[in-house]
């Protein structure tokens, strides 16, 4: 935009990576090219992949396939909740909403009762993309498909 016009919100949402800034003393902020190239609107950049939400019962597998992604274990787990933070990209997070314990190996969002599981990975490190719940919306790991050869 112009340079005495403000960014459009919608731009500033797509745009979700963090760039350094001189003033950072600790290692909160990652460079850029630290994290996936390309997350669509509403996904989240960390631990190398995109983190998005899936809808109600769907397991990763398909919710990583309906954002024209690909499921991809991330390279460590994430040191914060995603689902606050992956809500907040959309504008959606509730003003207020119940953290439960962690029972299942992806965080599970019930939106219609404002609450979120945190995640309990397993100890092989495992994250089974064919799993699901049928009221949860999984926090799911996925990664840029590559273009198919023609």
């Amino acid at each position: 935009p112009p340079v005495d016009q403000p960014w459009p919100e919608e731009l500033l949402r797509g745009m979700a990576w963090l760039a350094p800034d001189d003033s950072a003393v600790d290692d909160t902020v990652m460079a850029l090219g630290e994290e996936p190239e390309i997350c669509p609107y509403g996904a989240l950049p960390d631990c190398g992949v995109c983190w998005v939400l899936g809808s109600p019962g769907l397991p990763c597998s398909a919710a990583c396939s309906s954002a024209g992604l690909a499921f991809r274990e991330p390279t460590a787990w994430p040191t914060e909740p995603l689902t606050p933070r992956i809500l907040a990209l959309t504008g959606a997070l509730p003003k207020s909403f119940l953290v439960q314990h962690g029972w299942a190996p992806f965080e599970c969002f019930v939106s219609n009762e404002a609450r979120f599981h945190l995640a309990l990975p397993t100890d092989e490190g495992l994250m089974p993309s064919g799993w699901s719940y049928p009221i949860c919306e999984l926090a799911c790991p996925c990664i840029p498909q590559t273009p198919q050869s023609i």
